[in-house]
């Protein structure tokens, strides 16, 4: 009888003690977020990056978010749009069509903007920095791009970028 009451309280302990690890991990977490991880990262972790480098890096990224921003606006508003055309009682496949080419065009324009940033980041390096940031996996723009990357781990990935130049 005792023992049979140690085992069921020793199973009732245990459980409790499950129940925070199972919230955890259904939980979104930083790298599963809509931005994921990307260059400023990155640059973070690169090698002999001067305090001048850094300063301008910040300014190019401050810029390059404040541009992502407004067009990730633009895409949920058109999200919103698309949403409300789907839901009505007489559906414009026109109107439909015409939002998803809307977004589209936000969504390559955003990925333009992407590349003129990675150009923009591998000017202001050297070229032993440069040959590390240009092997390293970057995140992309938060719309599912290099989904390896974002869902890795971002330091492995820049040691295993760091080792191959070596």
């Amino acid at each position: 009888m005792k023992a049979k009451s140690l085992i069921i309280s020793g199973f009732l302990a245990v459980t409790f003690l499950m129940l925070p690890v199972g919230e955890a991990f259904s939980q979104r977490g930083q790298n599963m977020s809509r931005q994921g991880t990307g260059i400023s990262e990155l640059c973070a972790t690169i090698p002999n990056i001067t305090e001048e480098q850094r300063s301008q890096l910040s300014q190019l990224r401050t810029e390059h978010q404040r541009k992502m921003h407004s067009f990730r606006d633009q895409v949920d508003a058109n999200r919103t749009q698309h949403r409300e055309l789907m839901k009505s009682e007489n559906v414009d496949m026109g109107a439909i069509n015409a939002l998803q080419n809307e977004r589209k065009t936000i969504r390559s324009q955003m990925e333009q903007k992407f590349q003129e940033h990675n150009q923009n980041v591998r000017s202001l390096l050297t070229e032993e920095q440069r040959a590390v940031f240009d092997s390293a996996e970057k995140g992309g723009i938060g719309l599912g791009v290099n989904q390896p990357a974002q869902f890795g781990n971002r330091n492995a990935n820049i040691q295993r970028a760091m080792s191959r130049l070596k």
